[in-house]
């Protein structure tokens, strides 16, 4: 403000009165001032962050910034300025990814679930000036830290096409359209640096879970829950997938995972779409090639709303048999919007000529004809894939 404040003086040093003063007419004819006074900050807050989101809105990164530069300012100038300069590196760091890894360090330091309006959350927390030195630590050494494994454990491998386990798990589960996990991945590298073996296999686990809460609906509550335990566990080195960890899949789950992989029934198209992509990677061994999962769709093989000849050859439950797990698979975007409800020979054909990477759509192409039983036949395929991965098998 003292910069821009600043540039305007120097701006209009050159102005002559009669230009100052049109300026100033138009000024006190197009802005209007209200002066509102409320007993409370934190209700004063909430009123900064409404009227903003309002017009151009305030981006929860920026509602943040300048509480943070606020409570510095209390202390002293020097105070605000050195706060508004590490905020300023971290951002630069972090860019468009900041206020993933705000939510993934509040969830990962403070073990409190972020809320929707996230900013005026974290303004709360960090309300007390007696905090600021808290403040000073989280960000100009803890959160640069928690972005550095966000650059090395996200984005940097989600810029590879070919890796290898453990590296493909963690890939892969950012397919998830919930970002919780990523507190549990960065926890167990932290506390685990130096146990390469440990680490790993405690990164299989994460994975297993991953997909076994997606598959079977956990909330988002829920799961902020489990993971809040789950952190504190691996703080006191216990395992967190163990019997009494908090993400031990019970025996129920495990009952109804081999159920739920079979009828599939997924509904909520991001859940969906993350297992089907996980799925894909199942027909490759230690060694994942992501092409297929890169700027490509879910195909419903046997179309949503069906007609013609598909409804002789699924002469009953149509749309069960439609959001079965076999009788999904992954296509590029550009030819889904092609296909649509074409019979399955013509999308047979469309399916045989894509690369050989697309192994789901190879997978169904190698049907002659596309019937409940080979939806059936497919879905139970899948399913030992899935199982085998999982790591354990049916009852």
């Amino acid at each position: 403000m003292f910069e821009a404040a600043a540039y305007l003086r120097n701006s209009l040093s050159s102005w002559s009165a009669e230009r100052l003063q049109a300026l100033a007419q138009f000024i006190l004819d197009q802005v209007f001032v209200t002066v509102t006074f409320m007993g409370q900050r934190e209700m004063a807050e909430y009123a900064y962050i409404t009227i903003n989101t309002r017009g151009k809105p305030l981006e929860n990164k920026n509602i943040i910034k300048g509480h943070f530069i606020q409570l510095a300012s209390g202390k002293s100038l020097g105070d605000a300025n050195e706060m508004s300069r590490l905020w300023d590196a971290l951002e630069q760091s972090a860019g468009r990814k900041l206020e993933e890894i705000l939510r993934t360090a509040f969830l990962m330091e403070y073990r409190e679930a972020p809320a929707f309006n996230f900013g005026a959350q974290l303004m709360e927390y960090f309300d007390d000036p007696q905090r600021l030195d808290e403040v000073f630590e989280w960000v100009g050494k803890r959160l640069p830290q928690i972005a550095g494994y966000h650059t090395q454990l996200i984005l940097d491998l989600n810029k590879k096409s070919v890796l290898e386990k453990p590296y493909a798990n963690i890939r892969r589960m950012n397919f998830l359209p919930w970002k919780q996990w990523q507190a549990v991945l960065f926890r167990i590298g932290e506390r685990h640096a130096r146990a390469p073996a440990r680490r790993k296999g405690l990164i299989l686990a994460l994975d297993r879970w991953c997909f076994s809460a997606n598959l079977l609906g956990f909330d988002d509550r829920t799961i902020c829950d489990k993971v809040i335990r789950a952190l504190a566990q691996i703080d006191k080195n216990v395992d967190p997938f163990g019997a009494n960890g908090a993400l031990h899949l019970s025996k129920e789950h495990k009952t109804r995972i081999p159920s739920r992989l079979h009828d599939g029934q997924v509904l909520d198209p991001e859940r969906r779409g993350a297992h089907v992509r996980w799925l894909e990677t199942l027909y490759w061994g230690e060694t994942v090639d992501f092409t297929a999962t890169m700027d490509a769709s879910v195909e419903h093989v046997l179309p949503q709303r069906a007609d013609g000849q598909w409804l002789k050859d699924f002469p009953e439950a149509i749309h069960i048999h439609a959001e079965q797990f076999g009788n999904l698979c992954l296509i590029p975007k550009t030819l889904n919007r092609d296909l649509q409800n074409l019979a399955y020979a013509q999308k047979r054909k469309a399916f045989r000529k894509l690369d050989q990477a697309y192994r789901s759509a190879h997978d169904v192409a190698s049907a002659t004809s596309w019937t409940m039983s080979a939806v059936h036949a497919r879905s139970d395929r899948l399913k030992e894939l899935a199982l085998t991965e999982l790591g354990f098998t049916e009852a």
